[in-house]
């Protein structure tokens, strides 16, 4: 029993080697066999010039090659929609063959034959087929993208004008001209491979632009134009307001000496011209209207909006190049209370030298007011008219000039070393007294009225000055017998106030002295 279950045993494993045997016998045949066909068969997925020969003989694929370029048309595309096609007969074209698919196929690798049959082989040779020169010369020459008419010059990215979002880059334009080299060799290489189609763009065919709107320099440039252009700068004058544009800061951009962007200093002071011209009061004709109704215009004066061009002018420029926006103070050599026509506003101390008599208005209402002595006109020490402003205040000093050295209580000097003071010399004030017993030109006032008028007024308050006789009364003549006149006497001319032009820059001097120690009383 034992003897006959062992033999069972032995058959079995006899078995399973026999069928071990057979299977490498037979893979080992197949092997064998796949060597030999693939020595003269090339392998599958193999591609020669686009053309699919897996499993085909040199004979075989020589045929298809044959076929292939006696019905060969090749397509090319170009841009702006333009395509043209080349034929077999238009080139003389034709197969050539020597030994270069032989070579081909050769350089299999057939004992790895199991690993090669699933990849994928894609050979080119250029000997597989041929033209006649002339022909193929001839036919490139009249394909359409060699035509004139079809070809533009490219046209390199630029920066566009200034517009409201400031510079922008204009593309380039790519055009359409040939490169006549590159564009042979690339058809040429197209038929001998005989490739189906030919796409000029991606095969390099175009003259290119030289500079594209990627340009690295191009983009820097442009970049650092708008770092100043859109830089704004806001000027504020009452309810105007006027601001740097992208427009108006293009127009003062420069180079420097060493190529660097910068701006012109001349142009952005016409700029700041304009903007004085049309806001400085400084020197300019005013309307006044009086505490007593009467419309009077003012002509002379140190008061009013003055602004430092030279000044403003720099530090406009480094603000833009630092692109700084915000709103900005002009630099002033004067200031005055508000902006507008009436600068002066509505605190102010009005001096009528006609009656003699000043107001003090604080906020529009008029608070205190006094008579005063303004200077001696016979003496011909008259207080100039205008409006000017309070240059300081001082308490207890000593006003000396020539001839006097008068100490004081309440100092303040409005017009150079004229101003308003107490006069405690005086018992009367008002009147006529300016004709002939006046000051050296300061407005003399009851200490009283002094010691309040220093408590309303402060550092540029605006004092305006009008009126007054300038020639003392004259003596009464006994009166003479005139004779008869004959002829009509010419009508005497009324006086005429010249305006200061708008336009004219004021100038004050370095230094003005304006210490108790040279005072007109």
């Amino acid at each position: 029993m034992k003897s006959h279950a062992k033999g069972k045993k032995q058959d079995g494993v006899l078995s399973f080697k026999n069928v071990i045997i057979g299977l490498v016998a037979v893979l080992i045949a197949v092997y064998i066999g796949g060597m030999i066909y693939f020595h003269a068969r090339f392998f599958p997925k193999t591609q020669v010039n686009g053309i699919a020969c897996g499993g085909k003989s040199v004979s075989a694929l020589q045929d298809e090659i044959t076929k292939e370029a006696n019905t060969y048309v090749l397509r090319i595309d170009g841009r702006n929609g333009l395509t043209d096609t080349i034929t077999a007969d238009e080139i003389a074209l034709h197969p050539v063959f020597d030994d270069s698919l032989e070579q081909l196929l050769s350089s299999q690798k057939v004992i790895f034959w199991p690993v090669f049959v699933w990849k994928l082989h894609i050979f080119e040779t250029s000997t597989v087929v041929s033209y006649d020169e002339a022909a193929f010369e001839k036919k490139v020459k009249s394909l359409v993208f060699c035509q004139s008419v079809n070809q533009r010059k490219p046209v390199n990215a630029y920066l566009s004008d200034i517009t409201e979002n400031g510079f922008e880059i204009i593309p380039e334009d790519v055009g359409s001209t040939i490169q006549k080299d590159v564009f042979w060799d690339v058809i040429s290489n197209a038929v001998l491979t005989l490739a189906d189609i030919v796409n000029l763009e991606t095969e390099g065919c175009y003259l290119e632009a030289a500079v594209k709107s990627d340009d690295e320099k191009l983009v820097k440039q442009r970049d650092e134009l708008n770092h100043l252009v859109q830089t704004r700068v806001e000027y504020h004058f009452g309810d105007d307001v006027v601001a740097t544009t992208p427009e108006i800061i293009a127009e003062w951009i420069v180079r420097d000496d060493n190529g660097k962007l910068t701006l012109s200093e001349e142009k952005a002071r016409e700029f700041v011209n304009d903007m004085a011209r049309k806001y400085d009061t400084f020197g300019k004709r005013r309307t006044f209207e009086t505490y007593a109704g009467e419309t009077i215009d003012i002509t002379e004066g140190t008061y009013g909006w003055w602004m430092n061009r030279p000044e403003e002018t720099k530090e406009l420029v480094a603000r833009i190049l630092a692109g700084e926006s915000g709103v900005k103070e002009p630099v002033y050599f004067a200031t005055a209370a508000q902006y507008g026509p009436n600068d002066w506003g509505d605190s102010f101390v009005e001096i009528d030298l006609t009656a003699q008599h000043l107001y003090v208005h604080v906020d529009g209402e008029v608070v205190l007011e006094s008579d005063f002595v303004s200077g001696n006109v016979a003496r011909r020490f008259h207080t100039p008219c205008g409006i000017y402003g309070i240059t300081y205040k001082e308490r207890d000093a000593t006003l000396r000039g020539q001839g006097y050295n008068s100490p004081v209580s309440f100092w303040m000097p409005f017009n150079n070393n004229i101003g308003m003071h107490d006069a405690s010399w005086r018992k009367s004030f008002g009147g006529d007294i300016y004709l002939t017993n006046g000051s050296h030109g300061c407005i003399n006032l009851p200490k009283d009225m002094a010691e309040q008028i220093y408590e309303l007024v402060e550092k540029n308050t605006p004092v305006i000055v009008y009126g007054g006789k300038t020639l003392p009364p004259k003596k009464e003549e006994p009166e003479v017998q005139q004779p008869e006149i004959t002829e009509p006497v010419a009508p005497i001319p009324e006086d005429v106030v010249t305006p200061i032009p708008e336009n004219v820059e004021q100038s004050v001097p370095d230094v003005l002295d304006f210490s108790p120690d040279n005072v007109i009383m």
